[in-house]
Order: C-alpha cells, then structure tokens, then sequence
C-alpha cells in the first residue's frame, strides 16, 4: 500500500486491497482481541494527553490518535469494504 501519490495526496485507509482487507477483519478474531484492546486504549491515552499538550507535542499527538482512529475505523468497517472488493 502506498500512502503518497503524485502531489503527495495521502491515499491511507481509501486505498486498500483485498489482502489488507481480509488482514483488518481478522482484527476481530478472538485471538487479537489484546492487540484491537491495547490500539484503543493507545488512542484514547492519546487522545488525553492532547489534551494538554502545546506546540510540537500537539500537533505529533493530533497526527498519532488520526492514525490511530482511521486504523480502528478500518477494522470496524473491513466486512463491508471485502464485499465491496468482491
């Protein structure tokens, strides 16, 4: 996946295929389970810390909870996007 096209539009979550589709879904199995809980429980530190974050902190902690979210938000909606890969 690349995440910079020409004009370094970032193209992320929107661009992916069937192979990175199928591996975001089984982010739901049991068995990574610990590793969904600890990627959410990393964004909402994140998230807190912003909070009171100025300057360069700030802007790194905005940047780390985007990625973040856009990479949950991927996982929650990676059955639809399969079908749609079909």
């Amino acid at each position: 996946m690349h995440f910079y096209e020409k004009g370094n539009i970032v193209k992320g979550f929107n661009s992916i295929d069937r192979l990175v589709a199928e591996s975001l879904h089984r982010m739901k199995s049991p068995e990574m389970v610990p590793l969904h809980r600890f990627i959410t429980e990393l964004m909402q530190e994140t998230q807190i810390a912003w909070i009171t974050a100025e300057g360069d902190k700030l802007t790194r902690l905005q940047g780390r909870a985007g990625v973040l979210k856009e990479f949950l938000d991927a996982i929650d909606t990676s059955a639809q996007t399969l079908e749609k890969l079909r």
